[in-house]
């Protein structure tokens, strides 16, 4: 049942029954209206607080996800560093160095 305050608002039921309770006292059907109230606010500051933790932990997922993609730069500078290095020994050993340079030939 709505009751109607004016053609553009109508009341919903469960303000009606607010309204009533504030001015009759507290009895049995209130009283357990009032405990769904609160168990819809525990569920609310539930959700938020779920909320607040998802957030936390994006965060720190966020920040693991810098830190691989640190840690894999590193090591791909550092195989960079050990192809260079590799190709330098290779260059020392097998082939004759010139002008700072390496010439490879096929017959060595």
């Amino acid at each position: 049942m709505k009751m109607s305050i004016s053609k553009k608002f109508v009341v919903p039921a469960v303000l009606q029954q607010v309204w009533k309770s504030e001015q009759q006292p507290i009895t049995r059907s209130s009283s357990v209206y009032i405990q769904q109230e609160r168990n819809l606010m525990d569920d609310s500051n539930y959700a938020v607080s779920l909320m607040k933790v998802e957030i936390e932990l994006l965060k720190m997922m966020n920040k693991k996800v810098d830190f691989l993609n640190n840690s894999l730069q590193t090591i791909s500078r550092n195989i960079n560093n050990l192809e260079y290095n590799q190709n330098n020994i290779l260059c020392f050993m097998y082939k004759q160095q010139i002008n700072n340079s390496c010439v490879y030939s096929a017959d060595q």
